[in-house]
């Protein structure tokens, strides 16, 4: 009897905290889906400024995959010869040069969300600013300040990664180079029905009543023979001694969308940071979690 009623006295004991803990659960649970808990915050806020930075750098690959469809149309509008106009991928190239040094010294040394917002609005002007020069000195330095701008922003977006996920960062930064990818794919599609038109015009050539006398000579002669051939109706069509034409462009398009994506990716790094707060004071818990594996420990050295 006393073993029955002790039984029966721990019964009621353990129902109430099993509720307690289910109820517990339920609000986590809750809380995890409305960001309410303070580490599922930081984990959103941490998200979210990762999608900022995976905006920027779709702008970059979409920006970066501009360049060879438009170059033709860029040479119209600059009016200069393929040998000069090549000049701009060096300058593009000198640009991106500078840039992965400048990002690498600016995201050590100066406000990041800053950076970010400057870096990409920068390349958005720089990609506005493009089909309206019509001076070659100035399409170049377009193309230098577009290359600053897009390897500053891949230095400084492979580094952030690093430093919000620690050892976690693995997917995310295979997301943000996913983002460059995906962006070069698309982009040309969209910039194709804006560029200037192709064609070869065709000349025709009309002879009527054509005489064409040969000539020929022969030694110890002293008389020169003719032979003259008429020919009626005679149309010949030398489409392939012509050269290569182009309509009119309206490269500005895709160039002005360019500057719209850049211009919304900086934004978002101003709303996230007003929102959140700074997302760099939040990711430092993270360093004093260890690696959950001998692998994540071994991926984060390398990071290191």
């Amino acid at each position: 009897m006393d073993k029955q009623s002790d039984d029966s006295s721990d019964e009621p004991s353990r129902t109430p905290i099993s509720e307690q803990q289910e109820g517990a659960q339920r609000r986590f649970n809750v809380g995890r889906v409305f960001g309410k808990q303070e580490q599922d915050v930081e984990y959103r806020h941490r998200l979210f400024h990762t999608t900022c930075v995976w905006i920027s750098m779709f702008a970059v690959g979409w920006r970066n995959a501009l360049v060879g469809p438009t170059f033709p149309d860029l040479r119209i509008i600059i009016d200069k010869d393929l040998s000069t106009s090549s000049w701009l991928f060096t300058a593009k190239s000198l640009g991106g040069l500078i840039g992965s040094i400048l990002g690498g010294f600016a995201y050590d040394r100066f406000n990041k969300i800053f950076m970010f917002m400057l870096f990409v609005w920068g390349m958005g002007v720089a990609a506005g600013v493009t089909p309206w020069c019509y001076n070659f000195v100035a399409m170049l330095l377009a193309h230098v300040m577009h290359g600053i701008c897009a390897a500053a922003i891949d230095t400084a977006a492979t580094a952030d990664v690093t430093v919000i996920w620690k050892y976690k960062s693995g997917p995310y930064m295979q997301a943000i180079h996913s983002a460059f990818s995906i962006a070069g794919i698309i982009s040309p599609l969209v910039a194709e029905p804006f560029l200037a038109e192709k064609f070869t015009p065709s000349y025709q050539y009309n002879t009527t009543n054509l005489s064409i006398s040969a000539v020929l000579s022969f030694e110890n002669l002293s008389t020169i023979p003719t032979v003259s051939y008429n020919r009626t109706g005679l149309t010949d069509e030398l489409s392939n001694s012509s050269s290569l034409q182009y309509g009119e462009t309206f490269v500005y398009i895709p160039f002005t969308l360019t500057a719209l994506i850049c211009l919304v990716s900086g934004f978002l790094y101003l709303v996230v940071s007003c929102l959140y707060g700074n997302v760099y004071r939040r990711s430092e818990h993270l360093d004093s979690v260890s690696p959950d594996s001998p692998q994540d420990r071994y991926f984060y050295l390398l990071l290191e």
